[in-house]
Order: C-alpha cells, then structure tokens, then sequence
C-alpha cells in the first residue's frame, strides 16, 4: 500500500487540472491510512487470533483499552522480574497509546479525503495537505506504524501475551 499512497503522491503533484490533482492527492491520504491500518490488524492478529478483524473506529479503542489492561495484567504475572515486566508493559502501553492516536488521525483523515470533496486538497511546492495533514505526515504513520507495532509485538511476546 505504502508503494501505491508514493505512486499516487507523486503523480498528483505532476498533474496540471486542480480536479483530478485533487482525486490523486486524496487517494493517496486513503492508501497511505490503509497501509497502517493493515499494519496495525495484522499485528493485532498476531498478538491474539480474536483481534483479526477490528472496524475502523474500533481500532483506537481496542488499543487504548483492551490492549493496554491485557498488557498491565499480564506485567504483574511471573513470567518476567517486576522490574522487567514493568518495563515491557510501559513500552506496550506506549506504544499501543501512539498507534491509536496515530490511526484516529488517520482515519478522520481518510475521511475527509473520501466523504468530504469541498474540504479540498492544498498543494504548496512538492507537497500537499488536507485539513491540516500534510503528506510528509501521512507518510510516516506507514513508517512509525511498523516501529511501534515491533515494540508492541516485542512486548507482548515478552511478556508471555503471544
């Protein structure tokens, strides 16, 4: 997806009619929030098989509340010594925390860019934004996705939730 959101990106600022640089711009927001959507779901799974196949909107919650009461739990089991059970439960929370404020933004995102066509896309120089999100930034949820989602895989993997 991340391929795609870059293609899409790269293309639109070449573009010279504003409507169709406009439908590039804002397929691309929508690509580069699907890549860490699917980031995310799939680690998600891989952490436990019942989180497979959360909603959009469900996303944030799942991380914010399950995920993070799972991961303080399971810090004051005896798989690891307290001191390092705490120390991988606050790098989970953290990183469970970022990645779900991370996808909220995403998401409001990629709505705007889908059901809100008056909200246009603002081109300046080699980059765009849309409702205050630049491409830069939505680039690099892709990216910080993947980092976050190793430490909260690390985690949980440590302590005993995979």
């Amino acid at each position: 997806m991340l391929v795609v959101a870059e293609h899409l990106r790269d293309t639109s600022s070449q573009i010279k009619d504003t409507t169709e640089r406009d439908l590039f711009a804002r397929s691309a927001f929508n690509r580069y929030y699907y890549a860490t959507f699917l980031t995310i779901r799939t680690t998600l799974s891989e952490i436990d098989p019942k989180w497979d196949e959360p909603r959009h909107k469900e996303v944030p919650v799942l991380l914010r509340e399950t995920v993070v009461k799972k991961f303080q739990r399971r810090a004051k089991g005896r798989l690891l010594s307290p001191s390092e059970a705490a120390k991988e439960m606050y790098k989970g929370c953290t990183a469970a925390k970022a990645l779900a404020k991370m996808i909220e933004i995403g998401n409001e995102t990629r709505k705007t860019a889908d059901y809100e066509p008056k909200v246009l896309v603002l081109f300046e120089n080699s980059t765009f934004s849309l409702n205050g999100v630049k491409s830069s930034t939505a680039r690099k949820w892709c990216i910080d996705a993947k980092t976050r989602c190793r430490v909260l895989y690390d985690a949980a993997r440590k302590l005993g939730l995979c």
